[in-house]
């Protein structure tokens, strides 16, 4: 036993005996990803689509990504996420044709009471609308709307 596991032991009264040694044996993780939603994805896309591994395992992966990206795991409790217009795009090109980047927008934020208190509703929107075009200015994009508001 590492000296630094003796001394934990010693200090927490952790009997070093009774711990499991450590095995090269890969079973109990293989039976939990056999049990996972990736995996059940993985064989899906494998016997019903009749899709190679190789591409299985990508698909899998993108899917993981894109939902950590946009259903929260990544992103706060008062954030939601919103495809801005990259900034890279230059201007006057059609809104369909604009590359967009998904950007986390902070909804609440503990300072909206105090600017509501203090400023009102009017400034407490001037506030947000400020505080959500920085944020995404930050990631890399801006917010937009469609310029065809006229009709």
């Amino acid at each position: 036993m590492s000296w630094h596991l003796s001394f934990h032991a010693a200090n927490h009264h952790i009997d070093a005996g009774s711990m499991a040694p450590l095995t090269n044996d890969f079973s109990a993780l293989k039976n939990a990803w056999l049990k996972t939603k990736e995996h059940q994805l993985l064989r899906l896309l494998e016997e019903e689509y009749a899709f190679d591994r190789p591409v299985c395992r990508s698909l899998v992966h993108l899917m993981h990504e894109f939902s950590e990206e946009y259903y929260g795991w990544q992103r706060g409790d008062q954030q939601i996420i919103y495809e801005a217009v990259a900034l890279r795009e230059p201007s006057g090109k059609p809104m369909d044709d604009l590359a967009t980047i998904p950007v986390k927008l902070t909804v609440f934020h503990p300072d909206d009471t105090e600017v509501l208190m203090q400023e009102g509703p009017g400034g407490l929107r001037r506030f947000k609308l400020l505080r959500l075009a920085n944020e995404a200015y930050d990631q890399g994009g801006f917010l937009s709307r469609p310029t065809s508001l006229s009709s």
